[in-house]
């Protein structure tokens, strides 16, 4: 690699660039890489004259070496090898750093890879305006090299139209010392610009950080410059020119060169986002809302407070929760002595209360087993008041029955954190056997159950008041099927008449039959088998009409609803008869089963029809008539219908007909309807009642099949 300098290897700051280049190019290539560099300090713009001997240096340099890559670090270099491309390497691919506005001179050179220097001048006068906006006079810090007569002659075409605003001055025309000089004694409102001093008036180089800082040292006006290499060095900053990516921009050109790639947007390096140094601004008592927007202030040194910020906020902190900690200490004491007293009061209110509403509270601790009672809640398992009470202790007095309900109802509330409520039995030491209803919640730490809490009531009253309410229920509803009964006594008997006048006619034949000679003993046996016969009727008869008189409890079992339509219909059909009733049944096929006790069933369905039957008394004989229907409802449900062609139900009324003690009976009790609620309740159905817009009234039963609750 052969890097071109113009100004001399160490010339700041075109050395940033070289030297950037340099180390991302050895960081970034997968080969080591050698470097070899060469200065043109005699070489000057279209002095072709000079170039000669630089020429045949760098041909005897080279003569046994082949070059990968060539880089120039400016415009004579750049302009050096434009101009010399022929003789120079001319197949070795080169990367010239080069200001945009010598571009154009750059045109034709072969194998060369640009990469421009964006600099824009008016800014520069621009951003000192901002900064600075009463500045009248500005002067310009350029040498009188040729390299800085060239940018020279630059900004005084392009600072052409400050003109009006601002006094422009140029110091190519003085030493140093008179620099110096000028610019210690500027008229006020004044700012120096600072491009590069490589060489004075009187021909003298100068170390361009070396003159930065004897320049700002002397100053009575801010020092502004052009590349962010100054920042930090004394100038007050703006949009600087930064040498650091101008060789990093070289470097990747260079690595895609090395892999035989065309480099690919190459961008004008143009200056970042204003940057300013704090102490600069700080000495010439510039605001910082005068910068432009979004611009980046470096350097600053913190005050006293941001130095110290959090030691002074925790010292202050630490006085102040010392002071507030005596202060809440002296407080809590007084405090702790009153709640202490509360306490005691409100544990005494808390037991008087809970012994006179017989409620127990307990506390079970689930890793040691142990639970804390309330005097109420021992009381209620037969333990002494002081008396230890464990987990295992409490399952031994749960009713042999209810043990795997209560274990499971604990598991699911402390693997689910769900509310633990139930009610189970207990079996006292003596043999009593008492209901209590608990309820609690688990507390957890760390996602894991450590505690449970929670009350206890005895409902052993409540339980068997609601027993005893129950078998009264059952009492009634058995009176109402007798009652029922005794009401279809003429229906009975004309059923029963049937088969005991076949039995009596029969018999007489028979006694006709054995009376001959010889006796017709074929057809006697004909007659036995048809007396045989009507007495398993009357006896069916009989057993159904026992059924329904029977006292019992309910039994659930699978049934068909069909059949239990069709039992109500056989006990019904005399009284309809006698009643000049038509009865129609339309009984869907394949009906699923129900779960239900058949005799409360028929009682519901007896209950329905007989008051469909009374309430069509009163209408003309041919227009009496009672339909049931049975059907699949699309939820899975079986639904039985009643329904006659009978006045109907008048509106007022039917909100209330199921209601007890509610009749539209002259002399009915009001019973019949209400139990007939309670039956199919306790089936987990429901009955409504509705009428007809063609007349009459819908009674419908509607309930579930056991196939209907799994899939639920």
């Amino acid at each position: 690699m052969l890097i071109l300098h113009s100004h001399g290897r160490e010339f700041a700051p075109f050395s940033i660039i070289s030297a950037t280049f340099r180390t991302e190019l050895a960081r970034q290539s997968p080969e080591p890489l050698e470097f070899y560099e060469a200065s043109m300090e005699a070489s000057r713009y279209e002095e072709a004259a000079t170039d000669g001997p630089l020429v045949d240096y760098l041909q005897t340099m080279f003569a046994e070496r082949q070059l990968d890559l060539i880089m120039t670090t400016a415009e004579p270099s750049s302009l050096f090898m434009a101009r010399n491309r022929s003789q120079v390497f001319p197949d070795a691919p080169l990367v010239a750093v080069v200001n945009q506005r010598m571009i154009s001179a750059m045109a034709g050179t072969t194998n060369t890879t640009i990469v421009p220097v964006y600099i824009e001048l008016p800014v520069l006068i621009e951003n000192i305006l901002q900064v600075l906006p009463a500045t009248t006079n500005v002067v310009m810090v350029l040498g009188k090299s040729p390299f800085e007569l060239y940018w020279t002659e630059q900004c005084q075409r392009e600072f052409a139209p400050f003109t009006n605003r601002v006094a422009v001055n140029y110091a190519n025309e003085l030493t140093f010392d008179q620099i110096r000089t000028r610019v210690a004694n500027l008229p006020p409102q004044s700012a120096v610009l600072y491009g590069m001093l490589a060489m004075d008036a009187a021909g003298v180089p100068y170390e361009q950080e070396r003159a930065l800082s004897d320049l700002r040292a002397v100053a009575n006006a801010p020092v502004f410059g052009v590349l962010e290499h100054h920042l930090g060095k004394g100038i007050v900053g703006g949009r600087l020119v930064s040498m650091e990516a101008l060789g990093r921009e070289a470097a990747r050109a260079g690595l895609a060169l090395l892999r035989h790639e065309q480099p690919a947007d190459i961008r004008p390096t143009a200056p970042a986002k204003p940057v300013y140094d704090w102490r600069e601004l700080r000495r010439w008592n510039i605001n910082e809302s005068s910068l432009p927007p979004g611009s980046e202030v470096r350097f600053r040194v913190p005050s006293f407070w941001e130095q110290y910020k959090w030691q002074l906020i925790a010292i202050h902190t630490l006085c102040l929760a010392e002071g507030l900690l005596i202060f809440i200490l002296l407080r809590n004491r007084r405090r702790l002595r009153r709640t202490q007293s509360e306490l005691r009061q409100s544990e005494e209110r808390l037991s008087m209360a809970t012994t006179s509403a017989k409620v127990g509270v307990w506390s079970w601790k689930i890793a040691s087993g142990d639970i804390e009672a309330t005097p109420e809640a021992k009381r209620m398992f037969g333990w002494e008041a002081n008396e230890p009470v464990t987990f295992p202790m409490f399952l031994a007095r749960l009713h042999p029955d209810d043990r795997a309900a209560v274990q499971e109802s604990v598991d699911r509330a402390l693997q689910s954190q769900a509310i633990y409520d139930i009610q189970y039995r207990i079996v006292l030491p003596a043999g009593q056997t008492r209901w209590i209803s608990a309820r609690g919640r688990a507390q957890y730490e760390n996602g894991s159950p450590v505690n449970m809490l929670g009350v206890l009531l005895d409902v052993t009253e409540r339980e068997q008041a609601q027993i005893e309410a129950q078998r009264q229920r059952a009492e009634l509803a058995h009176v109402a099927r007798v009652s029922t009964m005794g009401e279809l006594a003429a229906s009975v008997a004309h059923e029963l008449n049937q088969p005991l006048g076949a039995i009596l006619s029969n018999a007489e034949a028979a006694e006709m039959f054995l009376q001959q000679d010889p006796p017709a003993l074929t057809d006697v046996r004909e007659i036995l088998t048809d007396i045989r016969k009507d007495d398993e009727r009357a006896g069916e008869v009989i057993r159904r009409m026992r059924a329904l008189l029977r006292k019992r409890e309910m039994e659930m079992l699978p049934l068909d609803l069909n059949s239990v339509v069709e039992d109500v219909f056989r006990l019904i059909s005399g009284d309809a008869a006698l009643r000049k009733t038509t009865l129609t049944a339309e009984l869907a096929p394949r009906l699923p089963a129900v779960l239900g006790d058949r005799v409360h069933l028929q009682q519901v369905l007896l209950n329905l029809t007989m008051n469909a039957l009374e309430a069509m008394a009163r209408q003309p004989a041919e227009t009496r008539r009672l339909m049931v229907r049975t059907r699949i409802n699309e939820d899975g449900t079986v639904e039985a219908e009643v329904t006659d062609t009978g006045p109907g139900i008048e509106a007022d009324k039917l909100p209330h007909v199921f209601e007890p003690f509610f009749t539209t009976k002259p002399s009915g009790m009001g019973m019949g309807l209400s139990i007939a609620r309670r039956i199919i309740e306790a089936h987990q159905g429901h009955v409504s009642a509705a009428n007809n817009t063609s007349g009459g009234a819908t009674f419908r039963v509607t309930l579930p099949s056991p196939a209907e609750e799994l899939k639920a």
